[in-house]
């Protein structure tokens, strides 16, 4: 009998979309699905520009779930 490969789990920790930190705090992960939201903050100083990706928990999954492709024997995506 052989074992067949189980399917990856559809979470955002494993998805393609998402890029992992390492934090001392944890892990934190962005997710770049999508191009980044743009907002502009207002300062006494005059406006301020800035972008950000959504940073969902890596047990989230939003449905836009991609399988991660992986070189061997490294983390890069």
């Amino acid at each position: 009998m052989t074992d067949t490969p189980k399917a990856p789990l559809q979470q955002c920790a494993n998805c393609h979309h998402y890029r992992l930190k390492m934090l001392t705090a944890g892990v934190e992960g962005k997710c770049h699905r999508y191009p980044p939201t743009a907002t502009i903050l207002a300062t006494p100083t005059g406006p301020i520009t800035a972008t950000y990706f959504p940073g969902p928990k890596p047990i989230e999954w939003c449905g836009e779930w991609k399988h991660r492709l992986r070189i061997a024997d490294t983390n890069t995506n």
